[in-house]
């Protein structure tokens, strides 16, 4: 009967994982048996008893309890069948040795008070696990990020600074051109004025724009940039 499948309760597992618990299992013939004068009666309850767990086991492993899963969550491929009272299932297992393994094959596993609260130790110890295992992957992640962050910060100061220093050569290369040895335009200007070459009075004077010991000046700055390109390239 499609109503009655309805669980008791699902324990979510990590990684979307489900398992259903059923606890419906009827225990009229073990009070019975324990509230039994005779040993005739007594061994008759025994048998009904462990007739009733076996015909829950065999229940259980005919429903299907997929459709009551989250969307997105898988089932294990076994359901929980929880016996509340300790004694019955020892009784039951105590008397019928092939009861837990029978159940086990069909998909079923029995379980007590006792071993309920162990599954749910490791089930809390699982999701402790997972969290932490998240947790260390959120770090590891962040730390990729910020050392791609610094690599690309690295890549972009290298190469202002590499158009910083050929900047600084081309100005060096420029004043050395107008420098007043060589063959520069000043010292064309130069010669030109001392065959008596008058210059324009409305304009700066070549010799305060370009005085004539600027060219020592110029030779210095090339020798200490290079110097200090010299020194970066030992550095990197």
């Amino acid at each position: 009967d499609d109503k009655r499948l309805i669980p008791d309760f699902i324990l979510h597992f990590p990684d979307n994982r489900d398992v259903v618990v059923d606890s419906k299992v009827n225990i009229m013939h073990y009070e019975l048996y324990v509230n039994a004068e005779d040993e005739a009666t007594r061994s008759q309850l025994l048998k009904e008893h462990i007739a009733s767990v076996r015909r829950q086991v065999d229940l259980l492993a005919k429903k299907d309890y997929s459709s009551f899963l989250d969307s997105g969550y898988g089932k294990l491929n076994f359901v929980i069948m929880y016996m509340f009272h300790e004694g019955a299932l020892n009784l039951a297992l105590m008397n019928d040795n092939g009861l837990w393994k029978y159940a086990y094959d069909n998909g079923v596993l029995i379980m007590g008070p006792q071993t309920m609260y162990m599954n749910l130790r490791v089930l809390e110890l699982m999701w402790t696990q997972n969290r932490q295992l998240n947790n260390q992957q959120a770090i590891i992640n962040a730390a990729e990020e910020m050392i791609k962050r610094v690599q690309v910060f690295a890549e972009r100061f290298k190469s202002i600074e590499d158009d910083f220093n050929a900047t600084q050569r081309h100005f060096v290369e420029l004043k050395r051109s107008i420098a007043n040895s060589g063959q520069s335009i000043i010292t064309s200007a130069r010669h030109v004025m001392d065959f008596g070459v008058k210059e324009n009075k409305k304009k700066a004077s070549i010799d305060v724009v370009f005085p004539k010991d600027e060219g020592l000046a110029i030779i210095n700055d090339n020798i200490e940039i290079e110097a200090s390109e010299a020194s970066t390239e030992s550095i990197s």
